[in-house]
Parts: structure tokens; sequence; C-alpha cells
């Protein structure tokens, strides 16, 4: 949550169901663009917990983008996958 109040996004949190949802204002050469996005941890087994990343709306494009910047940078530090 901190890394995405860091860039000047606000989330929706519910901390029930372990999910946040928050928009992404993208801005480049080809144009404006917003993307809704959803967070959810799931907890596979005592040692594993899922994290899933979906694009609720906006640009299946500029998402996948996105999705690579936050994976490779963002929550890199978390990855103990790859």
């Amino acid at each position: 949550m901190q890394t995405l109040r860091d860039n000047g996004i606000e989330a929706t949190v519910n901390e029930n169901n372990y999910k946040c949802k928050f928009t992404v204002h993208i801005e480049d050469t080809t144009g404006k663009f917003d993307l809704d996005v959803k967070i959810r941890i799931l907890k596979k087994d005592e040692q594993t917990n899922v994290v899933e990343i979906k694009r609720t709306s906006g640009n299946n494009l500029k998402f996948i983008e996105y999705y690579q910047k936050l994976k490779s940078e963002d929550l890199k530090q978390f990855n103990d996958v790859y």
C-alpha cells in the first residue's frame, strides 16, 4: 500500500477479503489512459500466499505494461518464486 501512496494512487481496501481496488492514470505519447486494478491476496497453504492482480477496466496493453513494471520494480522484494 505504501508503494501506491508513494505514486499518488489512492486505493480502497477491504481488509476482511484481503483485496484493494485502485485506478492508475497513465499518460504517454499515445494518449491518456485510466486502468482500474484489483489486487487480492489468497492463502494457498501455511507457507504460500498468492497475489492476484486483475484489470477490471481500461486498455489491456497498458495494463500489461503496468503489470510488468509493478512485478519487476515494486513487488520484486516480495517475489520468492522467480
